[in-house]
């Protein structure tokens, strides 16, 4: 694995965590009658990861790649594993794309086309639910059915751009 980790969705994940963090704490300071300050916060988590919060920003906002080194630091001090989740879902999703034969391939991008159909219904019916009766349960059932799908759609592309890759090659070759 690269030193450094994934740009845009990774950082969309990222983001997420971190105000996702961030919420937790502010209500835990509201219920205890604590002064909060997100800066406050931000801050020291940057400092737990010893980086500058400017720096700690620039990963936040997709600037810089957040480094690979410091992700179980990360997940270890807002509490959440998400984001190794995440990775680990992409990762196995490269690794299914990897290890198929070009026959199997088209098979391939066609079962996980259904999987991303059927996430998607899944999606749909959390989303319904959460909008009839929007309780906690509800929203993690809707955050667990909306990462399937987004992580689902993410192992087709990643399956056609290996596909792609493959088909150029065969071509330079002819």
């Amino acid at each position: 694995m690269t030193d450094h980790l994934f740009s845009l969705p990774f950082t969309e994940v990222l983001t997420q965590e971190i105000h996702d963090w961030l919420s937790r704490l502010k209500s835990e300071a509201k219920r205890s009658n604590r002064q909060f300050s997100i800066q406050d916060e931000k801050t020291k988590l940057a400092g737990l990861l010893g980086v500058t919060l400017r720096q700690f920003d620039r990963y936040l906002a997709g600037e810089t790649p957040f480094p690979a080194a410091k992700l179980s630091d990360l997940c270890r001090y807002i509490g959440s594993n998400k984001i190794v989740d995440w990775i680990r879902f992409q990762i196995e999703g490269l690794k299914q794309a990897a290890d198929v034969t070009e026959l199997d391939r088209f098979n391939i991008v066609e079962e996980q086309q259904r999987n991303v159909n059927e996430a998607s219904e899944a999606f749909l019916a959390a989303s319904k639910l959460f909008s009839e009766k929007p309780t906690l349960e509800n929203l993690k059932n809707l955050e667990r059915e909306t990462f399937e799908a987004i992580s689902q759609m993410y192992r087709v592309l990643f399956i056609a751009r290996d596909q792609y890759a493959a088909r150029s090659k065969i071509r330079k070759i002819q």
